[in-house]
């Protein structure tokens, strides 16, 4: 199984997802993450309805999503099919929508437990 270094070391290799943003929060609503904390995830393929796998690292429009603390989350996507952020920004500030649908993606991919720094609201 990679580990998130080695998937990012890949991606950022160009076998693999070829941009990548950092995601910052400054909601009052940290970032969760837990024991399963890489997500991937291939909206383009999935909205075409492909019948093949959709997540291996050299797909097109592959999605790997990473928190890396309460207030930092690393995305990696293919620039060729996604834009992220306005003008293609590699620094990117969400708001608490955007906060709750990556938290969402935690609780989907954990396997057993979800981490966190504070109370949750």
């Amino acid at each position: 199984m990679a580990t998130p270094g080695t998937l990012c070391e890949i991606a950022l290799q160009n076998k693999g997802p070829s941009f990548e943003s950092i995601v910052k929060n400054k909601t009052d609503i940290p970032f969760l993450t837990s024991d399963n904390p890489v997500s991937k995830q291939n909206q383009y393929m999935e909205k075409r309805n492909w019948p093949a796998g959709h997540v291996g690292i050299a797909c097109i429009g592959l999605q790997i999503l990473l928190p890396i603390d309460p207030s930092t989350y690393l995305i990696l996507f293919d620039k060729d099919i996604y834009k992220v952020g306005r003008n293609r920004e590699q620094i990117i500030e969400v708001n608490k929508k955007d906060v709750e649908e990556l938290n969402q993606l935690q609780y989907l991919n954990a396997d057993e437990t979800i981490y966190f720094t504070q109370s949750l609201h």
